[in-house]
């Protein structure tokens, strides 16, 4: 969904939007890196779950843009 029109306030919201997904993502593979060999099947599905919606996320913003 397309608007053709793009606000200052939506271009702020947009990019602090952004800057939270990429903390979020950055986290959770920080997250898996630091772990190691100590993840479990139970922390690999919720953090996958984290990045696929992140990735959402980031696939609704850009068709919103």
């Amino acid at each position: 969904m397309k608007t053709g029109t793009e606000t200052p306030a939506a271009r702020i919201l947009e990019h602090d939007i952004r800057n939270q997904l990429g903390n979020i993502y950055l986290a959770v593979e920080g997250m898996k890196a630091e772990l190691g060999q100590d993840k479990n099947e139970d922390f690999m599905c919720y953090t996958d779950i984290i990045l696929n919606c992140c990735k959402q996320m980031e696939s609704i913003i850009k068709q919103v843009k």
